[in-house]
């Protein structure tokens, strides 16, 4: 097949998608070619190729191939595919510098290295550039030791490292899992009180978010590590059911049950919290905590339902006392 016939459109095109001549594989006035993403087309081209089918239901990115590169023939609501077909699928990916022996599933589940190896482009990657991360810090000048090095931080500043050079001798005392950004970054501030209960030096983690360090690289962490871990979240139904998931769970970072009782009876009138949010977070883990016998964790659950409110992780972390704040912001049911 000549080379002139087929390329591949830069990776700035919206559409992505590959090209005959100056024809896109889904035209700019079709429908079906906004949201098409080059790692379906990909690995539509490599099952061909490689499985063979005599047919296949028509999708968008079938139905595109075969108008505009010839690859199978439309019948009804099938694709009818023969040896030319699979032939001209091979070349195509060929064209585009993609082995057609490639593995399907390896432009699913690839970084930017690995899909950089694939096809020579780093951001057809399946994964996030923070996938295996976890991002950790120490208290003001303690130091972190991990991997067999240890480094005095600047006092704002935290480290985005591999789980596994994290875990490596990691020279800690125990893992502090923080749910808010914020009260991660800030931990050098939290009250003596609750720092008192992680020891000399700690190694605080925060959980993650959706879109940068994950919640799941944080639990391989707690994983591999034999250490004991503290949970530092909100306590609301949602930040205890989080604590109740970790490994190892030493202990929660908080107040008394009984402070948090008084808080919440006596500031209940001055609530500004949002029910939505609260009845949300009780369908999901109301059950897990009812069947939870944790020593920390049970009975600040029965204050929380008591109540049907919770409080912030913010409001107590940088205080002695929960009284010390009237106004703290906290998610109420009512």
């Amino acid at each position: 097949m000549p080379q002139e016939r087929m390329h591949l459109l830069s990776d700035s095109n919206l559409c992505g998608i590959f090209a005959q001549g100056n024809t896109l594989l889904f035209s700019r006035q079709s429908r079906l070619n906004m949201n098409i993403d080059k790692k379906r087309i990909i690995t539509f081209l490599l099952n061909l190729v490689q499985k063979r089918p005599a047919s296949r239901t028509m999708g968008d990115v079938a139905r595109g191939l075969a108008e505009v590169h010839s690859i199978g023939i439309i019948s009804g609501t099938k694709l009818l595919y023969g040896s030319a077909d699979f032939s001209r699928a091979a070349d195509l990916l060929r064209l585009n510098k993609i082995d057609p022996s490639t593995v399907p599933d390896a432009w699913k589940a690839g970084g930017r290295t690995d899909a950089g190896v694939l096809r020579g482009n780093e951001k057809w990657a399946g994964a996030t550039a923070s996938a295996g991360l976890v991002a950790v810090k120490c208290l003001p000048g303690r130091p972190l030791v991990v991997s067999k090095v240890s480094l005095l931080l600047p006092a704002k500043s935290h480290l985005v490292l591999p789980v596994d050079e994290v875990a490596d001798d990691c020279q800690h005392n125990a893992l502090v899992v923080v749910e808010n950004l914020e009260s991660f970054r800030r931990c050098g501030l939290w009250n003596i009180r609750y720092l008192s209960r992680c020891g000399a030096n700690p190694l605080f983690i925060f959980r993650g978010e959706k879109d940068g360090t994950r919640a799941d690289a944080v639990n391989a962490l707690l994983d591999i590590s034999e250490l004991p871990v503290f949970a530092a979240c909100d306590i609301d139904p949602a930040g205890l059911g989080i604590a109740l998931t970790l490994p190892r769970l030493q202990g929660f970072v908080g107040p008394t049950t009984e402070e948090l009782d008084r808080h919440l009876r006596i500031n209940r009138d001055a609530s500004s919290g949002r029910s939505d949010l609260y009845l949300k977070q009780y369908a999901q883990w109301a059950r897990v905590l009812d069947a939870s016998p944790h020593p920390e964790i049970r009975p600040l659950w029965e204050v929380v339902r008591r109540y049907g409110e919770g409080v912030v992780q913010e409001a107590f972390l940088e205080r002695n006392t929960l009284e010390a704040e009237q106004d703290a912001p906290r998610i109420t049911s009512t």
